[in-house]
């Protein structure tokens, strides 16, 4: 800073600071002479500093930071790759203030550090770089360096804004706050409306989380947010898990990361990772190179792409095909003999092995292998089984807002007892499938709205059976019921369900005597459902409906374990269903994704995907499937 720059900062003449500063002040007030000695000690100033350049280098950096938290993301990167280089770093930060930032650069002068890696802390505080010319002290600017890579946060704002918008999203709001970067995110944002012919509309820019109304995300004026700071997100998360919303069903959330942030599936946040480390590093190392004139290190790579799809899903207007299944959720326990087990007989086995089931999971995963967003409610334990369930759900990006954790219990178990052909029988061990009430069921009542189907199992109690249906009704859903573990289905359930399918033996119970089977299924007809498919095993399934029947041939597939063919079946029916072909279409493919399902051991592991069945369809009946 020059003596003329100095005593118009202070206010007084270039006299005045001259006599101040060389001790010859006795003509000068105290007051005055108080004032210019305090500006000095705050900005540093030293008389001549900007004619002094010493001829021995000092081996020290300068870093001016912007604010503390940048300093705290680079800082260690900084000076680790200074150290390496032999440099040590005299460190400052700005807090925001172009002020400070003057007063950093003038500390830095006075200091005669070798080089300055620079930080700006607004727009127009580069203007300040003349102290450094003068000082002949090189510098770097971050972000700003044409020679240099920045970290291209109008970049980040546009594609986490295009994640968005290709998951069909059009009600995009944007929380970019002040900063150089938020303001640069944000014209990333409004830079991938523009073309995508998406519109903008300044209503939906925030400057932070809470000024994001709730009335939004419930009318779903807004499915979407692009939030350019990481602790804003977290702040969005918590607000909509306070209001019982879901991310990312009920909203979904872009935002940014930092790279020296752990990343874990808690909270489940959608995120870039900014580059800070690899990004300070190659700064640090530009500016010495600069400084011993060497050439400056290549360009590096500062990759940018998103880390995962746990808080971003398809918006509501776009869920209409949603599937909700309700029921069991176990852990599947197989063990596996020549001859099944009977009584007065004992067997043994040297062979187990363990799944997540249950036929609430069961078919969640069939639907969602079968290209369907689908939601699941149920309980589980706390112990470890529960974790490898929410995990299995998690990586099948099944929609868990509906399952619940007892805290006093654990998980339902199935054990399952394999025969060498494929024959099963299975016992349960309920735990916290038992815990599951109506008031479960009606707490998850937005899970029902714009859904298509639900698939409800009865091995859960009945009060909930019973209270999923009326819901489903209620929300205009197709009901499909699994009567497994039950021996009364009541009239006012049956009047709630549109489709059911047991089994011969499932069949038996509901309807005991020694009627046929095309007689039992026209007494649950005259009840209320419109269809029932009765599973036969080997022999395939019959469909009955008021005005049509017809038999659909088992496909011919080699038997390892038969426990899981009804929920391949019944969650490919569904599919079809919602894929717009008939019912009979729909179950002639769906006895192809129960063959499947028999050829391997563990259901929810044995469930085919589509592109699979499709795939073999075309081999063996193409005639099912449309062009």
């Amino acid at each position: 800073m020059t003596i003329k720059e100095f005593a118009s900062l202070a206010g007084v003449s270039v006299s005045t600071v001259s006599k101040i500063m060389n001790g010859k002040d006795e003509s000068i007030s105290a007051r005055t002479r108080e004032h210019v000695l305090a500006l000095a000690k705050e900005y540093n100033y030293v008389p001549y500093a900007s004619a002094i350049t010493p001829l021995t280098k000092t081996l020290t950096i300068g870093v001016i930071f912007r604010d503390s938290k940048r300093a705290g993301l680079m800082a260690s990167s900084v000076l680790t790759a200074a150290t390496a280089h032999g440099y040590s770093i005299l460190l400052r930060e700005s807090g925001g203030s172009p002020e400070t930032e003057l007063k950093n650069i003038s500390a830095m002068a006075a200091a005669h550090v070798d080089g300055v890696l620079w930080d700006p802390a607004a727009k127009g505080s580069t203007e300040y770089a003349q102290q450094l010319d003068r000082a002949g002290i090189p510098f770097v600017v971050m972000d700003a360096d044409s020679e240099l890579p920045r970290l291209d946060f109008q970049r980040m704002g546009y594609l986490a804004t295009q994640a968005l918008i290709r998951k069909h999203h059009t009600q995009i709001a944007c929380i970019a706050g002040k900063s150089i970067p938020a303001s640069c995110f944000y014209q990333g944002y409004r830079e991938c409306l523009f073309e995508n012919h998406l519109p903008f509309d300044e209503a939906f820019v925030f400057p932070d989380s809470a000024s994001l109304p709730a009335s939004s995300i419930a009318n779903h004026t807004v499915s979407g947010v692009v939030i350019a700071d990481y602790e804003e997100a977290l702040k969005l998360f918590q607000i909509m898990d306070t209001l019982h919303y879901t991310v990312p069903y009920d909203l979904s959330i872009v935002t940014l990361r930092d790279d020296a942030a752990p990343v874990s599936g808690y909270p489940p946040l959608t995120a870039l990772t900014i580059p800070y480390r690899e990004y300070s590093t190659f700064l640090t190392e530009s500016l010495i190179a600069k400084l011993e004139k060497r050439r400056i290190p290549e360009k590096p790579e500062l990759p940018l792409c998103i880390d995962s799809s746990l808080s971003i899903d398809i918006p509501c207007s776009f869920r209409k095909k949603r599937v909700l299944s309700i029921g069991s959720i176990n852990m599947d326990i197989y063990l596996n003999f020549e001859v099944l087990p009977r009584t007065g007989r004992t067997v043994t086995s040297s062979d187990s092995t363990s799944y997540p089931g249950g036929k609430c999971l069961n078919q969640a995963v069939g639907v969602a292998k079968l290209g369907h967003s689908v939601s699941v409610i149920g309980r589980v334990g706390n112990d470890e089984d529960s974790d490898m369930i929410y995990r299995t759900i998690k990586d099948l990006q099944i929609d868990s807002s509906g399952l619940k954790r007892s805290s006093d219990c654990r998980t339902g178990k199935a054990y399952i007892f394999v025969q060498r052909n494929g024959d099963s029988m299975i016992s349960i061990l309920s735990g916290a499938n038992n815990m599951i009430n109506a008031e479960d069921i009606k707490s998850c009542e937005r899970l029902f709205t714009g859904a298509s189907y639900c698939l409800i199992q009865t091995e859960i109690p009945m009060a909930a059976v019973m209270e999923a249906a009326a819901m489903a009704k209620k929300h205009g859903l197709t009901t499909v019921l699994k009567p497994s573990s039950c021996s009364v289905l009541p009239d006012s359930l049956l009047k709630n369900i549109d489709v059911i399918v047991p089994n011969t033996e499932e069949l038996s119970v509901i309807c005991p005597g020694d009627s046929s089977i095309s007689e039992k299924a026209s007494s649950l007809l005259s009840r209320g459902p419109q269809t029932v498919i009765v599973t036969l095993g080997a022999d395939g399934c019959s469909i009955f409906q008021n005005d049509h029947s017809c038999h659909i041939p088992a496909a011919d597939f080699l038997s390892v374990d038969n426990s899981g063919a009804a929920d391949a079946f019944i969650s490919a029916l569904v599919s079809y269903l919602l894929y717009d072909y008939d019912i009979e279409t729909a179950a002639r493919i769906a006895v192809y994704a129960a063959g499947f399902s028999i050829t391997r051991q563990g259901v929810s592991t044995a469930l085919v995907d589509k592109s699979t069945l499709e795939a073999y369809l075309k081999m063996k009946e193409p005639h099912l499937l449309r062009e």
